[in-house]
């Protein structure tokens, strides 16, 4: 990586977005969105052992 994109990259890395100030349009839109068939394997992970506490 050239150094010239660290600075940029790394600031991107920053960026956080709190849950409490998305739009209920949002998150009506996430609520209803779907995995691709590709993502399967990845549905152990909902697995509440795996659940953080």
């Amino acid at each position: 990586m050239a150094y010239e994109d660290f600075p940029r990259l790394s600031k991107r890395d920053r960026r956080v977005q709190r849950t409490t100030d998305l739009t209920d349009e949002v998150i009506v839109a996430v609520e209803a969105s779907t995995m691709a068939a590709s993502s399967e394997p990845l549905d152990g992970e909902l697995d509440p052992k795996h659940a953080a506490d």
